[in-house]
């Protein structure tokens, strides 16, 4: 029995108000979808925005122009290193397809430069323009990009081209890797939605208060206290 029937129904009002928002906040009320899944859109597409780093990667994979690759590079399958062949070959390198591996022989930077155009069609969610280019879907061929370069990696380490090996790394993780992962996201900038932003951690904070208060009085109410 409540020893304090004004602070137990407090709490319990409180309590019935954030249960209330709490359902409300999985229906389809913004466009078909709950406020769950608007904000997951909404943070990706501004993650999208910051994570735009091709520019960059640009001009380290212009850095490598005039440094030549001679390797050969493992595949999964006969299947994955016909489409390996595919892309080295767009990029004006020489690449033929074995059993489980391909050949490839060429300019590195102007290799790196065409995985990062094929990068930037992913990024801009152009993936029809990639498989028209190789006859495959577009973001098997970027991830069979993040593949040859992972490989192009460790051969690099072997050779003892570390310098060109950190480059390729950082073109396979902050232009491939980050165009395959948010493909089908619009970017936006953080200013355009920075009411959205605002809003939602506000309104995080005044939640989990809402809800810390509710059980706060409704155990005083019914004389729970915390002692020393």
């Amino acid at each position: 029995m409540a020893v304090n029937k004004k602070e137990f129904a407090l709490g319990a009002g409180l309590m019935v108000v954030f249960l209330v928002v709490l359902v409300a906040m999985f229906m389809p009320l913004f466009n078909g979808l709950n406020a769950m899944q608007y904000l997951d859109r909404f943070y990706n597409q501004v993650s999208k925005e910051s994570a735009y780093y091709i520019p960059e990667q640009v001009e380290l994979a212009e850095s490598l122009r005039g440094q030549d690759i001679d390797a050969e590079l493992p595949a999964a399958n006969p299947a994955e290193a016909e489409r390996m062949a595919k892309l080295f070959q767009a990029t004006g390198a020489s690449a033929s397809a074995m059993e489980k591996a391909v050949r490839v022989s060429g300019d590195l930077g102007a290799l790196l430069l065409g995985s990062l155009e094929d990068a930037e069609l992913m990024y801009r969610n152009n993936d029809q323009a990639l498989e028209a280019k190789y006859g495959f879907p577009g973001r098997l061929a970027l991830y069979d990009w993040w593949l040859a370069l992972g490989s192009l990696d460790k051969q690099l380490g072997k050779e003892k081209r570390f310098e060109a090996a950190t480059k390729v790394q950082s073109i396979r993780g902050r232009a491939v890797e980050a165009s395959y992962n948010f493909f089908g996201i619009e970017p936006m900038s953080i200013a355009v939605g920075l009411w959205v932003a605002a809003g939602s951690l506000a309104f995080y904070v005044v939640y989990t208060l809402w809800y810390g208060f509710s059980i706060l009085f409704m155990f005083e109410g019914a004389g729970f206290r915390l002692e020393h």
